[in-house]
């Protein structure tokens, strides 16, 4: 019975990080300068993973990944403080840049950026259109929700950059801004998990000595 109760306890804990730790991004900002639209050309989440930060990129239909040079590349992002990290999980075709450290026109300079490799050629038809993923991990130390960076642009909170091509043939770098910033709470809602666990083995325990 203990067993059970541990595990149902567990389990709530995890469900509730799970469901509460996730991170939604528009793909939105500066479509028009770069003569791609209006957007949103996208969408980008980020999930909190046990101190690693899990990153997915979807685009709209009709925009692909482009990664023209070095000023557009296929994705890049900060971490409050710089902190040294490792990309793992990336999907195949891309590559991390090194060294890290990125500008991003007309978006600022970001810490780390990655490459589109062999999944990109050249225009719209050489424009990678798959859901870009991969994990970060912190080499000292838990990531989370709040260790995300952004530059401010003209009021805006940009978050990650993206350089995308429509079938026009138009390219340049896009914005992401926040649509869902949920307040970091995983760790939080392991306390209760086990407190609740503790809890519980303490009145039946209690239970036995008077029954």
């Amino acid at each position: 019975m203990r067993k059970l109760i541990i595990a149902a306890a567990l389990c709530s804990a995890i469900s509730v990080q799970a469901s509460a730790a996730t991170a939604l991004f528009s793909l939105s900002a500066g479509g028009a300068a770069a003569g791609l639209g209006s957007g949103p050309f996208g969408t980008v989440s980020v999930t909190e993973s046990w101190g690693s930060l899990i990153f997915s990129q979807t685009l709209a239909s009709g925009y692909r990944i482009h990664d023209g040079n070095a000023n557009h590349n296929a994705f890049s992002f900060s971490l409050v403080g710089d902190p040294a990290i490792t990309i793992s999980a990336l999907t195949s075709g891309f590559a991390v840049v090194t060294p890290a450290g990125v500008t991003a026109p007309p978006f600022g300079s970001f810490d780390y950026a990655i490459d589109c490799t062999t999944a990109c050629g050249p225009g719209y038809g050489g424009g990678f259109d798959g859901t870009l993923s991969f994990t970060v991990t912190a080499n000292s130390g838990l990531l989370s929700l709040a260790s995300l960076d952004f530059n401010t642009v003209s009021g805006a909170n940009i978050y990650f950059t993206t350089d995308l091509v429509n079938g026009a043939g138009s390219t340049g770098n896009i914005g992401a801004t926040a649509i869902a910033l949920p307040e970091p709470a995983s760790w939080a809602m392991f306390i209760i998990g086990f407190g609740l666990v503790g809890s519980s083995i303490r009145r039946r325990k209690a239970a036995i000595r008077f029954a």
